[in-house]
């Protein structure tokens, strides 16, 4: 009889536990977004290489049915999509939490690529938002157009980018030829030293199936090569997905010790390393 009653008891307690999480379950809604406001519906935007080039999104703030915080995340669809099979969906400022969100010209570049937008072509995508509590998601009323002019980036990026020519600081035998750190996709950046009025250039491997060269700030493909304006250590940097190059003279790199107050000059070592043989007392 006593472990019926145990038996009982805990068939109890576990419809009481499951009768709360439904009940917890059914707290979870939210209200649909109203209205957006930004960017404005049909509004043109010609996208920047820069970094720091952005687009604000913001809407009418969702309501949560226990009051508490809603989720949100900006969804893109092909232009006539229904957003059964969005190509690109993120959260908004905040981790979700805001009703805005700060999108990168370079994420609408990628956003425009994946809606078959040609690279330098001007194209059309769809936009909405869809507030949540993490489940039971609900699309915005209202769904805008966004005309996108993409940046002139290459449609077939390299996996691999390499240093080469008599400038560089491998030589101009191509399979010498240094490689380069990739930090994202379609991004590249390399430590080295440059011989001043010499010539260098860069490849998609170490013979030399592809080549490129920077012009200005813009990376092209060609046979073409650009001359180090003077000897140096600089730090280069390729985008593909924008076309865009830059280079920075790396003039000192100094090391100081956490446990003295002293400061030591580094010497370049080569291949984008520097040291210093340090004798403490």
């Amino acid at each position: 009889m006593k472990s019926l009653f145990s038996k009982l008891n805990i068939f109890v307690l576990l419809v009481v536990a499951f009768g709360c999480n439904d009940k917890e379950l059914s707290n979870l809604n939210v209200t649909a977004v109203k209205n957006l406001y930004e960017p404005l519906n049909n509004k043109s935007v010609v996208l920047q290489s820069s970094a720091s080039a952005s687009l604000y999104f913001e809407w009418e703030p969702a309501k949560a049915e226990d009051m508490g915080m809603v989720l949100y995340e900006v969804v893109f669809d092909r232009e006539g999509g229904d957003f059964s099979n969005p190509i690109y969906r993120m959260a908004s400022d905040n981790n979700g939490g805001y009703n805005h969100a700060t999108i990168t010209h370079k994420q609408l570049n990628n956003i425009a690529a994946k809606a078959d937008i040609a690279s330098g072509a001007t194209g059309k995508v769809q936009w909405t938002v869809y507030s949540s509590k993490g489940i039971n998601e609900k699309k915005a009323e209202m769904t805008w157009v966004l005309e996108i002019t993409r940046l002139q980036g290459f449609e077939n990026v390299p996996v691999d980018v390499y240093i080469t020519g008599e400038g560089s600081e491998a030589g101009a035998t191509v399979a010498n030829a240094q490689i380069l750190k990739s930090t994202a996709a379609g991004e590249f950046e390399i430590y080295t030293k440059l011989t001043g009025g010499q010539t260098y250039f860069f490849t998609s491997d170490r013979t030399g199936s592809r080549k490129f060269y920077p012009e200005g700030s813009v990376i092209k493909e060609g046979e073409q090569t650009a001359t180090a304006p003077a000897t140096g250590i600089y730090k280069l940097t390729l985008d593909f997905t924008t076309s865009s190059f830059s280079m920075c003279e790396v003039t000192a790199v100094v090391f100081i010790p956490l446990w003295q107050n002293e400061e030591f000059l580094l010497d370049y070592a080569g291949n984008g390393i520097w040291h210093k043989v340090i004798t403490f007392p």
